[in-house]
């Protein structure tokens, strides 16, 4: 029987604000964390709840871990028109003996007297424990109260981490967010004790000319290939291809799509196993957007768009010329107006805008255009219910979480805010005039980043701060750093 999911909306303290302001947008109620201390002092629950969790609780946890619970029922009651009570909130440490009978003959009796349906709602709330009491809560005790009712829906909100974070944050708002991710990568017949011994200026591409969907050149990296598609298969992912690409020793993988939780941690599975498989055919792999000045940059594409739990295609509306709904119109506007600002987490290195090259497919403006590949959104599957909003901005050097949570972030704040989508622009790109550009290079989307209030409110200030810091690291360091091309320039003409 296929074991039923639990919801989870989890956090670390290195991604509390990002969930806390994700988790706001999506469900629209206020953020779950918050570093600012609330007095709870005489507050016979608070003191009692401390108690029971073992030692004294951080502040910052319990005055947003518990009203959020709350504020999520009142979100569900009001957003969702569900009865208040089929929403039952469990508290670790308060609730948890009194949801849970003694033994299977009293499960009936003791739905009863709490007054719990069949097909309730299950809010799990666990503050911050020590982690075997909170592994405990979330992988027994919790499981075994939602055990007893055969069609509630449960959510739990406590302690964990970001792998749990995508997976549930639109469905506060009634959606599902399913995301898949295209890598691009180049391989190379150098292995990588190689270039490291030799440096990497004499790398050899496995192919000699462009392999774009060439049946030839990729059957003569089938070895490589089919072990990773193997690999990846066996891991549980489900892999529907590997192809030739734009320039000679370029690849690609392709999953099919999944919830975005999901797709975040296959595409970090993917890029781990493409180089461990490689290295072990005396081969290696680079991920970086743009390894050689006159090459094709290797992307990751995002195809995002949302569903109704019920299985419906949210973004989709036959009666629109481009088969989109309102939703997913509002949806690709807030991508567009926050494409800027989003740029540094699909973009994070100094290499990475080398990627964008007039003529080589990668993106130089952020517009939207259907089936159109210059254009940094795409709008695929027109007419069909697979339609949905690809994101042509992202290298293969990019971290999926941040990439997916910003990209989610921006979307909802478009549905949030009921923003219209602007005129699709057609024909070439490169060339169009006035377009909204993307950030040329690491600085200016660091800025971007830095001076963003929403991305602020939507991500948290201390995220923000964190990845404006490492790009600017980085570009000190370019900086400060002696190349090649300045020393093949002015050795002997300076």
């Amino acid at each position: 029987m296929r074991q039923r999911r639990i919801d989870i909306v989890q956090t670390t303290l290195l991604w509390a604000d990002i969930i806390g302001a994700l988790a706001a947008k999506l469900a629209r109620i206020p953020a779950i964390f918050s570093w600012e201390t609330v007095s709870h002092e005489g507050d016979p629950f608070h003191n009692n709840f401390q108690r029971r969790a073992g030692y004294r609780l951080a502040m910052k946890w319990v005055d947003r871990i518990i009203p959020v619970s709350h504020e999520i029922k009142r979100s569900l009651i009001k957003r969702r028109n569900i009865p208040a009570e089929k929403i039952h909130v469990i508290h670790y440490g308060v609730d948890l003996e009194k949801y849970r009978p003694a033994d299977r003959q009293t499960t009936l009796a003791k739905r009863r007297e709490l007054g719990v349906p069949s097909d309730a709602i299950l809010i799990g709330v666990m503050a911050r424990l020590e982690p075997p009491k909170g592994h405990r809560f979330f992988i027994e005790a919790f499981p075994a109260i939602v055990k007893q009712f055969p069609r509630a829906h449960a959510i739990f909100a406590g302690e964990g981490s970001l792998r749990a974070e995508l997976e549930t944050q639109a469905r506060a708002l009634g959606y599902d967010a399913m995301m898949a991710t295209e890598l691009e990568f180049y391989v190379f017949e150098n292995s990588y004790e190689a270039l490291r011994d030799r440096g990497a200026g004499d790398l050899v591409p496995i192919s000699g000319y462009n392999e774009d969907y060439h049946i030839f050149q990729t059957s003569k990296e089938e070895p490589l290939m089919r072990a990773l598609r193997n690999g990846l298969y066996g891991a549980g992912i489900a892999v529907e291809n590997t192809k030739g690409e734009a320039d000679g020793g370029q690849a690609e993988v392709n999953v099919r799509y999944a919830d975005a939780l999901t797709t975040a941690d296959q595409h970090t599975i993917i890029k781990t196993a493409t180089k461990e498989i490689a290295h072990a055919q005396g081969k290696s792999v680079t991920f970086m957007a743009k390894y050689h000045t006159d090459k094709a940059g290797s992307s990751s594409h995002v195809h995002q768009s949302l569903w109704g739990l019920d299985g419906s295609a949210a973004f989709a509306d036959k009666a629109d010329t481009n088969g989109m709904s309102v939703l997913m119109k509002q949806f690709l506007a807030g991508q567009l107006a926050h494409a800027r600002e989003i740029t540094l987490f699909l973009a994070p290195y100094v290499n990475s805008y080398k990627r964008f090259t007039v003529g080589l497919f990668a993106p130089t403006k952020a517009v939207w255009s259907a089936d159109n590949r210059t254009a940094g959104f795409r709008v695929c599957g027109g007419g069909t219910k697979a339609v949905r909003v690809e994101c042509r901005i992202g290298g293969a050097d990019l971290n999926p979480y941040t990439a997916c949570a910003a990209l989610l972030a921006a979307g909802l704040d478009g549905i949030e805010k009921g923003l219209e989508l602007e005129p699709e622009l057609r024909g070439d790109m490169y060339s169009a005039k006035n377009a909204r550009e993307i950030p040329h290079n690491l600085r200016e989307a660091a800025d971007l980043a830095a001076g963003s209030d929403w991305l602020r409110a939507a991500l948290g200030s201390d995220v923000v701060d964190h990845y404006v810091h490492a790009a600017r690291w980085e570009i000190a360091e370019t900086d400060r750093v002696v190349t090649d091309w300045e020393l093949n320039r002015g050795l002997e003409q300076a």
